[in-house]
């Protein structure tokens, strides 16, 4: 499956099957936050690696970073 059909399936929360086992329905609820952190990583680490490069410029724009996030998110 596509990762951003994945990613959009559990965001909607059509995917919740109870099992009655805690850690499997605790981790199946917070899916969409594991799947993030994996899909994500890659641009995150580029903002970080950017960031870190450029230590003035970075400063210089700190909700540049907030507006990226909630962008992604």
């Amino acid at each position: 499956m596509p990762p951003l059909l994945i990613w959009a399936w559990r965001r909607c929360g059509d995917a919740h099957i109870p099992t009655g086992w805690t850690v499997i329905d605790e981790f199946a609820a917070r899916f969409v936050y594991f799947y993030s952190g994996y899909w994500f990583a890659a641009s995150v680490f580029a903002l970080s690696d950017r960031a870190r490069a450029r230590p003035v410029l970075a400063a210089r724009r700190p909700g540049a970073v907030g507006r990226w996030s909630m962008a992604a998110w």
